[in-house]
């Protein structure tokens, strides 16, 4: 029985060490805080852009969905994290464009979500492309710049299917600098120095983990029976 708990033990850990940090936004909360690292040299505006946890490992990728600043931070900052179905309150407060105001609404979040997609290097995308996907995000949101055929082509590719209407909310999240302040004009929060971004966090590794260690209850039960 004691081989037979280790064998089980062993593939448990290894998901528990193999789950990746961001597991560290927890799905079961709709906002959030975090610190994080923008592993970004520069300026930028295009996705996806590689953020760090503490200890400097990758955690996940966010997509930029806020045209008007440029990310050039390297040093750690604190980050709101706001669930999709989180309520219209909490967008206001903790994203650049909230819902509810200026007609924005979280069919714009979960289109745009769709759309980070298409960043998938295994599809090859060129340079041109890419702009022309970012552009895309961005024109679910606010004016971007002047659109081009290609950004014509996945906005019009978004809007003509339904496919992004079943992403699930609770697995996507806005991730936004806490250092704000509410703007004189369009009353949007401003991200002093970064943009808003998207990200996906995926629920399986925590999930099978979950199922592992009750698994290991079961079993260790069972034994603790069989010796009585």
């Amino acid at each position: 029985m004691t081989k037979f708990l280790r064998s089980l033990l062993a593939p448990v850990a290894a998901l528990a060490i193999a789950s990746p940090a961001v597991a560290q936004f927890d799905p079961a909360l709709t906002t959030s805080q975090d610190h994080v690292l923008i592993a970004d040299a520069g300026g930028t505006h295009v996705s996806p852009i590689t953020f760090l946890d503490a200890l400097g490992q990758p955690t996940y990728d966010g997509f930029c969905i806020d045209f008007t600043n440029l990310v050039s931070k390297t040093q750690p900052i604190f980050v709101n994290v706001t669930r999709f179905d989180a309520s219209a309150a909490a967008f206001l407060a903790n994203t650049r464009f909230g819902i509810g105001v200026d007609g924005i609404t979280l069919d714009n979040y979960l289109k745009a979500a769709w759309l980070t997609q298409f960043f998938n290097p295994i599809l090859g995308l060129t340079a041109q492309q890419r702009n022309d996907l970012q552009i895309a995000i961005w024109n679910q949101f606010t004016a971007a710049p002047p659109s081009t055929v290609g950004s014509t082509f996945f906005t019009n590719l978004v809007n003509n299917n339904g496919g992004w209407a079943n992403l699930n909310p609770k697995y996507w999240f806005v991730v936004s600098d806490d250092a704000m302040t509410l703007a004189s004009g369009d009353g949007h929060p401003q991200i002093g120095g970064s943009q808003d971004f998207i990200i996906f966090v995926a629920p399986e590794p925590s999930a099978i983990l979950l199922l592992g260690t009750g698994m290991l209850g079961i079993v260790g039960l069972a034994a603790r029976r069989r010796k009585r």
